[in-house]
């Protein structure tokens, strides 16, 4: 996973999104994401592949599938499994993410197999 750098650094016209930031996500076909957990609200959207998503916030459960075009949002505090369910073709995941802690910054917690799995 990669978090891209802040925008409002470069451009000053764009301050009032210091808080937001993108990471991209891309798993190799048929694979399983380790769980991650969020410290921030996450919009995301599937820019290829499909894939299971299940959404573990609050003692609640809720399992998806997802595919290209789709879109989700999560709540801070929420754990994802993801499964990229496709046989040929890789998931990559855009995410949009606003940070609930410390101001503008993205934490995550994953341990250390999940990079092995990403592309």
């Amino acid at each position: 996973m990669k978090v891209l750098d802040k925008f409002h650094e470069k451009f000053k016209l764009l301050i009032g999104i210091a808080n937001y930031s993108i990471s991209l996500l891309v798993a190799n076909p048929r694979t399983f994401v380790t769980p991650l957990h969020f410290d921030a609200d996450c919009v995301c959207h599937v820019v290829e592949g499909r894939e299971t998503v299940t959404i573990l916030n609050k003692g609640e459960r809720k399992s998806h599938e997802i595919s290209k075009r789709d879109v989700f949002v999560t709540e801070s505090g929420s754990v994802l499994h993801l499964v990229s369910s496709h046989r040929c073709k890789s998931l990559v995941l855009v995410k949009f993410l606003r940070s609930t802690s410390l101001t503008g910054q993205i934490t995550v917690s994953a341990n250390f197999f999940s990079l092995l799995l990403f592309a």
